[in-house]
């Protein structure tokens, strides 16, 4: 049985990839911030259907929760084999009104999340022998939003980063 890491897994499209996992046989890890119960639901509704699944947390804004998060994961349920790299966070106002503050916030979330979760799992992939990593962008990293400058910039950076990764 493969081992999935799901960010952002406790509600939404998040939780609809771990389930979906789960479903394919998958142990997974579901990753939250800051919604615990919303993340143990999600792990229970997963092992109710008769699958394997765990709550983490982490704020993956920080280079050393990203990397304590892979290695609790490893450590509970197995050498991750995918990596969903799905958490996000929004901010909505005019670029003139965005802070560095925010935009760095929006960066570190979407983006340097994605680059440090990747750099944790590499490795262990690399010596696997196999793996995947899907990184769950938008529209907006393509096309631009008016009120979501640093959103729109974070997601655009996936695409890069999923080209090079």
């Amino acid at each position: 049985m493969k081992t999935a890491l799901v960010t952002g897994a406790a509600k939404g499209i998040g939780r609809a990839i771990a389930v979906a996992l789960a479903s394919d046989g998958f142990r997974v890890a579901v990753h939250y911030r800051s919604s615990q119960s919303a993340a143990e639901a999600t792990a229970a509704a997963i092992r109710e259907a008769g699958g394997a699944a765990e709550a983490f947390p982490a704020d993956l804004s920080d280079p050393l929760q990203a990397d304590a998060l892979v290695k609790a994961v490893e450590q509970k349920l197995g050498p991750v084999h995918t990596l969903v790299s799905n958490a996000g966070l929004i901010r909505s106002q005019l670029i003139a009104f965005t802070t560095l503050t925010e935009w760095r916030e929006v960066m570190a979330a979407n983006l340097d999340a994605a680059f440090l979760l990747t750099k944790a799992v590499a490795r262990p992939m690399a010596r696997q022998k196999a793996g995947r990593i899907i990184y769950i962008s938008s529209d907006a990293g393509l096309l631009g939003d008016l009120m979501r400058a640093a959103y729109s910039a974070s997601k655009a950076g996936l695409f890069g980063l999923a080209k090079t990764a």
